[in-house]
């Protein structure tokens, strides 16, 4: 167990360092983006060891400039009204006075029925988070859907970035969708769970 803790942290943390590439459909990385990276081969062949399915890992790099002081992580929960609800109980953040990073990445790792847990690589330092656990009952046999940002997405100041949404359907279908698309809640009508993961990007006031 404690070996197979060892790649997994390896895996991680070669994930988060300068390592893959921005998804090439992206173009080049303009200033102030925050954009999905691809894992190369030998990066998906390490998770293999570590026993982690690289589906269940989603990386963004982001580059924002020298007035960066801190980054925010919000999780919410889709009610029955189709309203975002934020969960307080969720606090994940990094912040320096002096000034954060202007290139880091930040890494999802969500796998079936269990809770997302994310990191954050800012310059040399790296941070860990789980959220909290899914709710009690959910249908085993069901499984969950994935949607990241399929585009790269400009990083404003102050305003927040649906990163990530995760839903699960008893009939498995979904209508086509991304984390981009976190105000159209519609597209998960009907469905047994659904939560997703915001970033945010502040300066000095």
């Amino acid at each position: 167990m404690k070996k197979r803790i060892s790649i997994l942290a390896l895996a991680l943390a070669l994930l988060l360092a300068a390592c893959g590439k921005p998804d090439d459909s992206q173009g080049e990385s303009a200033a102030m983006q925050l954009a999905r990276v691809t894992l190369t081969e030998e990066e998906q062949a390490l998770l293999r060891l570590a026993d982690v399915p690289a589906d269940s890992l989603t990386v963004y790099a982001y580059q924002a400039d020298d007035r960066l002081r801190s980054i925010v992580f919000h999780r919410y929960v889709l009610n029955d009204a189709l309203a975002w609800e934020q969960d307080d109980s969720f606090n994940f953040s990094i912040s320096n006075a002096a000034g954060l990073a202007a290139q880091g990445r930040a890494a999802f790792r969500v796998q079936n029925g269990r809770p997302a847990v994310l990191n954050l690589l800012s310059g040399q330092s790296t941070s860990r988070a789980q959220a909290p656990d899914l709710p009690d009952g959910l249908p085993e046999s069901n499984p969950f859907v994935v949607f990241p940002l399929s585009e790269a997405a400009d990083i404003a100041y102050g305003t927040e970035i649906p990163v990530l949404i995760r839903s699960q359907r008893s009939d498995g279908t979904f209508q086509t969708a991304d984390a981009s698309l976190f105000h159209e809640t519609d597209r998960f009508s009907g469905s047994d769970f659904t939560e997703a993961f915001t970033m945010t990007f502040e300066a000095d006031a």
